[in-house]
């Protein structure tokens, strides 16, 4: 099934912090974080010397998530799903176009398993992350493939 076949579910608006919560590997854990937080966060992650790692996750258990490498970012999306087999659906953001051609992203302490055009410029998961962070669902200018996790 083709990515642009997919139904997007659709987010219910919510105020903009309203029971969001901010996670890092480093141990930070803040409830109803401001904009200017999750930016700050997201520019403060490592190729994989502790903080590598941040989740943005709201009451509905819908999240969107990061994974900072050498060479790029893993970018996942949740989205709560009654119809679906785990009662969820897992996304995987990828540039549109580009080759599927295996490609690891890498760290110092991990290698994360994924396609050449699954890592993403920095520019573009702060994006995301304001779009979760306002409330609105899974941005058009990226593709967004299921992953079985």
């Amino acid at each position: 099934m083709k990515i642009a076949e997919l139904q997007k579910p659709k987010a219910e608006p919510r105020t903009i912090t309203d029971g969001l919560v901010l996670t890092n590997e480093g141990g930070l854990h803040r409830k109803n974080p401001p904009w200017q937080l999750v930016d700050q966060v997201l520019h403060e992650l490592d190729p994989g010397n502790g903080n590598s790692f941040c989740c943005l996750r709201a009451p509905d258990y819908s999240f969107v998530q990061t994974l900072h490498g050498f060479n790029g970012y893993h970018l996942e999306w949740h989205v709560p799903s009654p119809t679906a087999t785990y009662g969820y659906i897992h996304y995987r953001a990828s540039y549109p176009g580009r080759s599927s051609k295996p490609m690891e992203l890498k760290k110092h302490d991990f290698v994360s398993q994924g396609e050449h055009r699954d890592l993403m410029q920095l520019a573009d998961v702060i994006e995301v992350f304001r779009t979760f962070h306002r409330g609105d669902t899974l941005p058009a200018f990226l593709d967004w493939r299921p992953l079985d996790v």
